[in-house]
């Protein structure tokens, strides 16, 4: 319904504030984001920036661009800045139907979603059916 905003899930932020501070640390989740569930692992928002970076690595002008507004922001996550957490940062992700079928069905990907749009979540990830 328009107008309606949703709130925030304090404990997934609570999980997502400790993935960002302590490094290396891992919390395997499905997340329930407007019916389609989403399983991985949490990621910290620098290493999804820095996986980002990656992938756009200036070979065009554009990607140029890119690169150079997600280094901004990674320079920011290592300056100590503790921006408000939006966003939730899912390696590993697969997306599962009805069904039980999961998209993609080989290799790897890393889900960016709002925070705010999480219906619910319970710690462990998903297998394949």
């Amino acid at each position: 319904m328009p107008g309606i905003k949703k709130e925030k899930d304090v404990i997934l932020q609570l999980l997502i504030e400790a993935v960002n501070e302590y490094e290396d640390y891992e919390v395997p989740v499905t997340l329930n984001v407007n019916g389609t569930l989403v399983s991985g692992t949490l990621q910290s928002a620098e290493d999804y920036f820095k996986e980002m970076l990656e992938v756009f690595d200036e070979d065009s002008d554009a990607d140029k661009h890119v690169y150079e507004q997600l280094k901004k922001a990674t320079d920011q996550l290592k300056s100590g800045e503790e921006p408000e957490i939006n966003y939730i940062h899912v390696k590993d992700a697969k997306m599962f139907d009805e069904s039980g079928a999961a998209a993609p069905s080989k290799g790897e990907v890393t889900w960016r979603g709002k925070l705010h749009e999480v219906d619910g979540f319970f710690i462990g990830k998903l297998k394949e059916s």
